[in-house]
C-alpha cells in the first residue's frame, strides 16, 4: 500500500526540489558538452591547396609550412582527417590547419595482413634527401610525445646562420583535431598527387614470407594496385649498424640483438638508401659491450655491406651523445619523425633578377 504522506509533511523534500532542478540542468549541460566534443572531433577544417608553392632546393632559407606543398603527417593515434581512429591512415595538411585524408595502407600487405599503427612515412624519392646528408638543407624532426615539428638550419652553405626553432605547431597541422604526437612526416609531394609511398609499422613486426619470417623496417606502397611489398628488411639495417660499431655485420653481436628488437620509427628514403632513427633500446643489460641507443640517433644507410654513419647537420653530430631533449627543448630524446626543408635565399634570387635586368638595359643602351 502506497504511503499517503504528503510532500509538505516532509520539509526536507521541499528543500531538495531546487537541487533537483540544478542537477537536471547540470546533466543537460554535460550532455551538450559531450555532444559538442563529439561534433568537434568528427569534423575537420577543409584542406586548401597552396596557390604559389615554393620549390625545394639547397639553401639557408626555411620556408613556412604554408608555402611547402605535399605535406602529410601520421599521429601516434592513427586517425583520419576528422579525428576518428583509423589504423594506417595518413593525413594531408595544408599548413593553415586544414586537413584531408591521404593514403590508407590498411589491407595492402599479403605477408602481414593485420592493421597496425604507422610510425614512419616518406616518399620513395625524398626531395632533399642528399641535401640533408650534405648539411645543405634544414632538418625537420619531431620527438616522441611532441606535437610540434622543429627545424635545424644547415651550416655548410655559404653565409649559413646556425639555429633551430619550431617549424609547425599542432594547430598548424590540424586546427580542429591537433595531433598528440607527430610520429611521421612527409613534405614536398604534389598537393593533389599524394606521394607518401613508403611507411614503417609500429614495432616493425615479423612478416610471414614463404622462405622464412622476417622483420620489415620499411614497406613500399603501390598507389596504382593498392598493395604493399617489403622495401627494407631489419636485418640489413642491423648488419650495417653492426659494422658501424666495429662488428662483422650480419651475424655480429649487435646485429643479433637489433634484428630481433629494433623498431625503426622515423624515415627518409631515396631508392634503396634510408636515413632513419629508431626507438630507444637498452642493450648493455644483455651484453655490457653493446651500446645503449636513446632514440636520438639519426643513421645514414646505403646498403647492408657498408657501415651506417651518423648524420652531421646543423653543427651537430646526431649520435647518442647529443642531448636532443636538452638542446632543442623536446619532450623526450626519441626522434620519431624526419624530413628536410629549404629554398635558396631571397637575396640570391633578387641579385639574379637585378643582373638580368641590368644586361637587358645595357643591351638596349647599345
Amino acid at each position: 500500500m502506497k504511503s499517503t504522506t504528503s510532500v509538505s509533511s516532509r520539509p526536507y523534500l521541499l528543500e531538495l526540489r531546487p537541487w533537483r532542478g540544478i542537477a537536471r540542468s547540470l546533466v543537460f549541460v554535460a550532455g551538450l558538452l559531450v555532444w559538442q566534443w563529439s561534433a568537434d572531433h568528427c569534423v575537420a577544417n577543409p584542406w586548401v591547396p597552396i596557390v604559389n608553392p615554393v620549390t625545394p632546393d639547397v639553401g639557408n632559407t626555411v620556408p613556412p609550412p604554408k608555402l611547402v606543398p605535399g605535406k602529410d603527417f601520421s599521429d601516434i593515434r592513427d586517425r583520419d582527417a576528422a579525428g576518428v581512429f583509423d589504423l594506417e591512415q595518413v593525413v594531408a595538411w595544408d599548413g593553415s590547419g586544414g586537413v584531408r585524408d591521404s593514403f590508407d595502407y590498411s589491407g595492402s600487405r599479403t605477408f602481414y595482413p593485420p592493421d597496425t599503427g604507422v610510425d614512419g612515412i616518406s616518399a620513395g624519392g625524398d626531395a632533399l634527401f642528399q641535401a640533408l646528408r650534405d648539411d645543405q638543407s634544414a632538418l625537420l624532426f619531431s620527438a616522441e610525445g611532441d606535437s610540434r615539428v622543429l627545424y635545424v638550419r644547415p651550416t655548410s652553405n655559404p653565409n649559413a646562420t646556425p639555429g633551430f626553432g619550431v617549424w609547425a605547431t599542432a594547430t598548424d597541422l590540424d586546427a580542429t583535431n591537433p595531433p598528440i604526437d607527430v610520429d611521421g612526416l612527409e613534405v614536398w609531394g604534389g598537393d593533389n598527387n599524394d606521394d607518401t609511398d613508403r611507411y614503417s609499422l609500429a614495432g616493425d613486426p615479423f612478416a610471414q614470407f614463404p622462405a622464412a619470417p622476417q622483420k620489415v623496417a620499411i614497406w613500399n606502397y603501390n598507389v596504382g594496385s593498392g598493395t604493399s611489398v617489403a622495401h627494407t628488411f631489419t636485418t640489413h639495417l642491423a648488419a650495417a649498424m653492426d659494422l658501424q660499431y666495429g662488428g662483422i655485420g650480419e651475424g655480429g653481436a649487435l646485429w643479433s640483438q637489433l634484428v630481433e628488437q629494433m623498431d625503426v620509427d622515423a624515415i627518409m628514403t631515396y631508392g634503396k638508401q634510408v636515413t632513419f632513427s629508431i626507438r630507444p633500446i637498452d642493450l648493455s643489460q644483455i651484453d655490457p659491450a653493446l651500446p645503449n641507443l636513446d632514440g636520438g640517433e639519426i643513421f645514414l644507410y646505403d646498403d647492408a655491406t657498408s657501415p651506417t654513419k651518423f648524420l652531421i647537420q646543423g653543427g651537430y653530430t646526431w649520435d647518442t651523445a647529443l642531448d636532443v631533449k636538452g638542446t632543442f627543448g623536446t619532450t623526450t630524446e626519441n626522434i620519431d619523425a624526419l624530413e628536410a626543408v629549404s629554398v635558396p635565399e631571397p637575396g640570391g634570387l633578387t641579385l639574379l633578377v637585378a643582373g638580368a635586368l641590368g644586361l637587358f638595359w645595357y643591351s638596349r643602351r647599345r
